[in-house]
């Protein structure tokens, strides 16, 4: 059977918006759509409120029950089910499954969201634990606009670049290649920096990073355009405003600056808090070392 796209949801109007983006996607993918709720797996408070329990998560069931029907209704052509997990937290509950999940879709955040958070706490977790790539989608949803993809040359952008090939051929768009480069700044650098041979080694540099990053999955979506995009200034403001107008952006969960342990960079970070379109979080194929653990 075919690994579903998964969405999770909670009743939030982020976690709707969520429902309606991994519908398209689901389309998109011609897989099958699944509907995930947390149920908080806490104990009763006082002896007598095992019933309070029992009656909070019917209620969760309820919900996720109601979202899929509705779903049903409005995409008949989908395969639609629903699943309710029962865990300490959202995270803990999304997280040890999503190996089996094509992607899981998330809102920006839940009904735990505080007043000035861009994206929740349970959010942020899952984008750095996850197995399976997630995208945290936001309104307005561009379907005819490009993708765009951030790369640096490390294996997780190799990773992001593989997946936006992948979206861009599904939604018969372009592909926008991005990268981000400064001029050296060090004092070692300094007199090199001076040469005339500068700008060549940065071009060579700036070449070398596309092409690696392209490499062996350009012949697999041979009908894609290419558009490569080698940009001076911040890895962020960059990635920001050339994915202003896209569709979907997409990101390594860690780049060439990301340190053993940090799972989640701050550049992936930036783009699911301050991204104005969907972003999806591309983990690569290295796992960490150093005995980090997902959230329980």
């Amino acid at each position: 059977m075919s690994a579903p796209i998964t969405v999770a949801y909670d009743g939030s109007q982020q976690s709707s918006d969520a429902v309606e983006w991994a519908v398209t996607e689901a389309r998109h993918w011609r897989r099958p759509l699944r509907i995930i709720t947390v149920s908080l797996a806490l104990p009763p408070l006082r002896r007598d409120s095992q019933s309070d329990v029992t009656t909070a998560h019917n209620a969760v069931k309820d919900i996720a029950r109601e979202m899929a029907e509705e779903t049903l209704r409005k995409a008949p052509d989908l395969d639609v089910q629903y699943e309710v997990i029962e865990a300490p937290t959202a995270a803990g509950g999304l997280i040890p499954r999503s190996s089996t999940w094509e992607m899981l879709v998330l809102g920006t955040h839940g009904r735990g969201g505080f007043t000035g958070m861009l994206v929740g706490s349970s959010t942020t977790q899952v984008c750095a634990y996850s197995m399976c790539p997630v995208v945290v989608a936001r309104k307005p949803y561009p379907e005819s606009a490009p993708v765009t993809v951030g790369v640096d040359g490390s294996r997780g952008s190799r990773s992001a670049v593989g997946f936006a090939l992948r979206e861009a051929w599904l939604r018969d768009v372009p592909l926008n290649l991005v990268h981000a480069w400064r001029h050296p700044k060090s004092a070692r650098d300094v007199d090199f920096a001076a040469g005339a041979e500068l700008s060549d080694y940065l071009a060579a540099d700036r070449q070398t990073v596309m092409t690696r990053s392209l490499a062996g999955l350009v012949s697999r979506f041979r009908d894609v355009p290419i558009t490569r995009r080698s940009v001076q200034g911040g890895t962020r403001t960059v990635l920001l405003r050339e994915s202003a107008h896209s569709s979907l952006l997409v990101v390594g969960a860690r780049g060439r600056g990301g340190f053993t342990g940090l799972l989640l960079g701050s550049t992936s970070q930036a783009m699911i808090h301050h991204a104005k379109i969907p972003v999806a979080v591309v983990h690569g194929t290295e796992t960490p070392s150093d005995g980090t653990r997902p959230p329980q």
